[in-house]
């Protein structure tokens, strides 16, 4: 887009003269985008006090006359005024429709540090996918007050504030700036040197004792702030209604007080590494690239002189079509990633039946745990319903290894072993473990057995209670004899027919066979 950017500080004139001539003073090709700041626009007292967009709806109508020709028309995009800095934004018609996320800012550092008589205003816009911020800056007067200039800079940067974003983020979120204005940046010189330089047209030998060259090569301000060179005479000041440097009794110094500065981060790339236009080439391959730079000295109703300055400068333009085909892919490149990411388990059963088991011996089953994912995979095998895990909840169940981490195409052989002592009083085992994974999901394994009861384990009290072959009893009175439990009536009845024994008749029957046939040799 091609750019032109105007600046003047108009001494609270009105706008009584044409500003055509001015405006359309440009070298390079009709504006695409005109942005005007003006300075001192409103000199009253009232405008420190009362918000009254007189004077700004008055200079908006001149320069909009000014621009507008029979073969291009612009519309105001927006204009932003602070006492009397106001900047302003035209663009041509056809463009409005890519500008969006339009908003302004205004920060004063005049009097007291917060009067709107020094500070700036600020325009920021999206042109389709770029944003392009317009700074319009008066800064601290006098010639001995260089400090103070600069941090009157230094508080704009830091407090001009857009929506979105951060004042951190003030040169991150905006590549495209441009900063101009009333920088009030004099001449270390006196005038009568000053002058005898202008007329033998040395300006080149002027800016040597410019104060805004000496600054930013101290790297105090404007640090990647860029200014187009200067070729033309001093914009201040003027006796009102001539070109002749200030003749009052004050007698100024010129100097170039009104200047038009850009932007470049030294960490951006540049427009041909982020697109394949073939309209880019080696001449034009910066996002910023200037093409005048100017005063224009025919406008005599302030003490300075406006000064203008073009550009052409790149903005991004997404391709709609690419984007949404790229962020398809990535989707699923992504769904990919996570579905890769995701571990997978099998296990050889999710059912272990042990069967009839006998108390007080142990028995073991092995199940398979394979991971067949493409990502390493931790499991743990719990057994317990406490939260925290720190107690088993079926202390009869016994799996080893508990946990592990399994690569890849690798299995693991996992030993459950079921302990059943007649204490416990059990009759039947249906238990869960579960198979955590992490990053996975859950998985329950059913334990299951029927408890066959032996005489091992069981009290010789017991025993010697019991004449009949322990197949003869009940598992229940069993268990109520062994644990000591009241009896059951049940139990009761069927003990009055039985003789209590010294020796258990199960524990005679081994040592009879011991007797008998321990001597045996064995072959």
């Amino acid at each position: 887009f091609s750019l032109f950017i105007g600046t003047w500080n108009v001494n609270g004139r009105n706008p009584d003269c044409s500003l055509k001539e001015w405006l359309n003073s440009y070298k390079n090709k009709a504006p695409d985008i005109y942005v005007i700041g003006l300075q001192e626009m409103d000199l009253s007292k009232e405008a420190y006090i009362v918000s009254n967009n007189e004077k700004e709806n008055q200079w908006s109508e001149k320069i909009e006359e000014g621009i507008n020709t029979s073969s291009k028309k612009y519309v105001k995009i927006v204009s932003q005024q602070m006492v009397g800095i106001c900047v302003f934004a035209f663009v041509k018609k056809e463009l409005k429709k890519a500008i969006s996320n339009v908003s302004t800012s205004v920060i004063g550092c005049g009097l007291m540090g917060i009067m709107g008589n020094k500070g700036a205003s600020g325009i920021r816009m999206m042109i389709y996918d770029s944003y392009v911020c317009f700074v319009n800056s008066h800064l601290a007067a006098d010639s001995t007050q260089v400090q103070r200039r600069n941090e009157d800079f230094r508080d704009i940067s830091k407090n001009l504030q857009f929506p979105f974003i951060s004042p951190k983020q003030f040169y991150t979120e905006n590549i495209i700036l441009f900063w101009f204005g009333d920088l009030n940046y004099r001449l270390n010189n006196n005038g009568d040197l000053i002058k005898e330089y202008v007329s033998q047209g040395k300006i080149e030998e002027l800016i040597e004792f410019d104060q805004l060259m000496s600054e930013k090569a101290k790297q105090t301000v404007f640090n990647d702030f860029y200014e187009s060179k200067i070729t033309f005479k001093p914009t201040y000041k003027y006796d009102i209604g001539t070109n002749t440097f200030d003749t009052s009794e004050k007698k100024r110094a010129p100097a170039f007080c009104d200047r038009v500065l850009w932007y470049k981060s030294s960490n951006i790339l540049k427009p041909s590494m982020i697109s394949s236009s073939n309209k880019i080439t080696s001449e034009n391959d910066e996002w910023i690239i200037p093409k005048n730079y100017d005063s224009y000295g025919e406008l005599t109703i302030s003490d300075h002189k406006p000064v203008l300055s073009e550009f052409e400068f790149w903005v991004r333009k997404v391709n709609n079509e690419k984007y949404l085909d790229i962020y398809s892919q990535l989707i699923k490149q992504l769904d990919r990633h996570e579905n890769d990411s995701i571990p997978v388990i099998t296990v050889s059963s999710f059912y272990v039946d042990f069967g009839k088991i006998t108390n007080n011996i142990s028995t073991t089953k092995t199940l398979i745990i394979k991971n067949e994912g493409k990502v390493l995979s931790s499991y743990k095998l719990v057994t317990s319903l406490d939260d925290n895990n720190s107690k088993s909840t079926f202390p009869w169940i016994s799996v080893k290894p508990s946990s592990n981490t399994i690569y890849p195409g690798e299995s693991q052989t996992i030993n459950i072993t079921l302990t059943i002592t007649t204490e416990l009083s059990l009759k039947h085992i249906d238990e869960i473990v579960i198979l955590q994974v992490k990053n996975g999901n859950d998985m329950f394994l059913n334990v299951k057995s029927e408890i066959t009861p032996s005489i091992f384990g069981i009290s010789i009290e017991t025993l010697c209670q019991i004449n009949h072959p322990l197949s003869y009893y009940s598992w229940d009175t069993i268990l109520e004899l062994n644990n000591k439990k009241e009896l059951s009536d049940k139990t009761k009845q069927l003990l009055e027919n039985e003789e209590f024994s010294c020796i258990p008749k199960s524990l005679y029957m081994v040592i009879d066979f011991l007797i008998k046939y321990g001597r045996d040799e064995v072959i």
